[in-house]
């Protein structure tokens, strides 16, 4: 008896691992054990069942098994409804909680999490305002992972004033809702609402990591102004981030883009490591200004150390060629 009721535990240990894994070989071999000792349809290992497919991306066989399953209880609905979430089947996720609430179960906030990202990834505003109506109703809404959801839906639904009051309403606030609320102040070019949120959350105690910066950054960037690309680059020297690969290389964009290629080229050579992306930074950098023969030197700089031309690369150096009206420089560089 003590061995039989060890067993399901065993089982769904492993078909935890496997779905943290992505094995689906494996997770079929156990499948089938379970199959053999009849508790394939019990509904606890159901639902794993049902999470261990989906994580492993095989969502039919996930939808199969909660079909199977002899009592459907809130765990399994939702465990189908993030499956078809997280594959990107979001009609069928939105379908699965509409006859979800018809069968007369609650959704609770991680349902209705699922289904702001089903509505963010659709671009659904106004369904996604009715989750958050439900959220606020059933008293939900101050909840970390429901308020970073929100916020998520709000600015994919270019929606980031709603997704503002949501961060602002948060009892405590995570790097992630802030990052999300960057993000979409950086698709919009809000640089001076993107550089606000670092003071906030310094003034909150909390420290921006390097996704926050390149999402500051791009923000900055988009927007052109130099004012606040120097401030943020300040921000990012105190914080150590300077020489990060990605972060330099955005610095590098960053400064290009507002005309200042004195500071571009200051933070590209003190890249510890230099790129073909910082690289073709750099060398789009002085093309877009009109400085067609910095840009060559450049191309001839990275050749010399050894670092192998991209595809960009090599449009970069013949744009360069035009700038300065030299074809033949241009026939040997795409030799």
């Amino acid at each position: 008896q003590k061995g039989f009721c060890m067993k399901p535990n065993m089982f769904v240990m492993g078909l935890k691992a496997c779905g943290a894994i992505k094995s689906l070989a494996q997770g079929h071999e156990l499948h089938s054990d379970l199959v053999k000792h009849g508790l394939e349809t019990h509904s606890f290992i159901g639902n794993t069942m049902i999470n261990m497919y989906a994580n492993c991306g095989s969502i039919v066989e996930a939808r199969a098994i909660f079909d199977n399953i002899l009592s459907q209880n809130l765990v399994s609905w939702n465990a189908v409804i993030k499956g078809y979430a997280e594959n990107g089947l979001g009609e069928e996720a939105l379908n699965c909680s509409l006859k979800m609430e018809a069968e007369g179960v609650k959704m609770d906030a991680i349902t209705i999490v699922s289904v702001l990202k089903v509505c963010g990834s659709l671009g659904m505003a106004e369904k996604g305002r009715e989750k958050h109506m439900e959220l606020i109703k059933y008293g939900l809404e101050t909840e970390c992972n429901a308020s970073g959801a929100l916020i998520d839906m709000y600015v994919k639904c270019n929606a980031v004033v709603e997704a503002r009051e949501v961060l602002d309403a948060m009892k405590t606030r995570d790097i992630v809702s802030w990052n999300s609320l960057m993000g979409g102040y950086a698709e919009q070019s809000q640089a001076e609402e993107a550089l606000q949120c670092l003071k906030e959350m310094a003034l909150t105690g909390r420290s921006g990591n390097n996704v926050t910066f390149l999402l500051a950054l791009k923000a900055c960037s988009s927007a052109g102004n130099i004012t606040t690309s120097l401030e943020l680059h300040m921000e990012i020297s105190k914080k150590g981030f300077e020489n990060d690969l990605y972060i330099g290389t955005a610095l590098i964009a960053n400064y290009s883009k507002c005309g200042s290629l004195i500071d571009a080229c200051s933070v590209f050579y003190g890249l510890y490591e230099r790129s073909i992306v910082a690289w073709n930074t750099l060398i789009s950098g002085y093309v877009d200004n009109g400085h067609g023969e910095e840009a060559l030197l450049c191309f001839e700089e990275m050749l010399n150390e050894g670092v192998d031309p991209s595809v960009t690369t090599y449009v970069c150096a013949l744009k360069a060629c035009g700038i300065i009206r030299d074809k033949d420089k241009g026939y040997v560089h795409v030799q």
